[in-house]
């Protein structure tokens, strides 16, 4: 009997998650038919975000052109990424426990492929509360050099500002960098457990597939549970993207 997939994308904000559908595709789930995890869907949903959000954005940007946008969210101080950041906060919240349950009871019941985002700021340690015999678990990495990575994240907010929906932006430059970091840094500590296994460790981190992806390359690191001859390859040039 196969197996359903937990596949896990790992990253930063803006780092691409989104646009890794192609490498869901060559795992071959169960059903190749993923049910998708996402709190930001979730608050950009709620129409008490929606209003909020875009009514700060309008009041702060009133008639400034893209270009002028771009301009302030760029230099954006503690204090404005703060006022950004709280109706988006404020709304999580509502949702965090509501996605928690959710995730861990399709999971418990074995039944359905999953999807999963995560930026990586605390771990992946709570895979260790889960029966992980029960599923695969697939770690998905997009790689993206943090300059990059910060033009994404504010043309994503002015798009979203844009289309009018909803506006959704709360770091820094400075603050995002620091993300970014973290993010890579424990991602980095997830794959030295991987050729370091300790007693604990080995038991509650177990992945039938790394992959970083950069660009339209895919460097596969662990493959049906099996470190591969790109291991090393793949763990240096992941290094390579770390900010000193």
């Amino acid at each position: 009997m196969n197996k359903p997939s937990l596949a896990i994308k790992y990253g930063p904000p803006a780092s691409g998650k989104s646009s890794l559908d192609i490498v869901l595709r060559n795992l071959k789930s169960k059903k190749n038919n993923w049910k998708h995890f996402s709190i930001n869907n979730l608050v950009e949903a709620n129409n008490g975000f929606m209003q909020k959000s875009m009514g700060l954005a309008k009041e702060i940007f009133q008639y400034n052109d893209e270009t002028a946008i771009i301009n302030k969210l760029t230099k954006a101080n503690n204090n404005m990424a703060q006022r950004f950041f709280t109706p988006y906060l404020t709304t999580r919240r509502k949702y965090n426990k509501q996605l928690d349950n959710a995730l861990l009871t399709t999971l418990t019941n074995g039944k359905k492929d999953v999807t999963f985002e995560t930026t990586g700021g605390s771990g992946l340690d709570w895979l260790c509360d889960l029966h992980q015999d029960t599923y695969n678990v697939h770690l998905l990495f997009p790689l993206v050099e943090v300059e990059e990575g910060w033009k994404r994240y504010v043309s994503r907010a002015v798009n979203m500002y844009q289309k009018g929906n909803y506006f959704r932006f709360g770091t820094t430059w400075a603050k995002y960098k620091q993300m970014y970091n973290t993010s890579y840094q424990n991602f980095i500590n997830i794959i030295d457990r991987i050729d370091h296994p300790s007693k604990g460790s080995d038991s509650c981190h177990r992945y039938q597939t790394v992959v970083v992806v950069y660009q339209n390359t895919q460097i596969v690191l662990v493959k049906n549970g099996k470190r591969t001859r790109k291991f090393n390859v793949g763990k240096a040039f992941v290094q390579r993207f770390l900010q000193q």
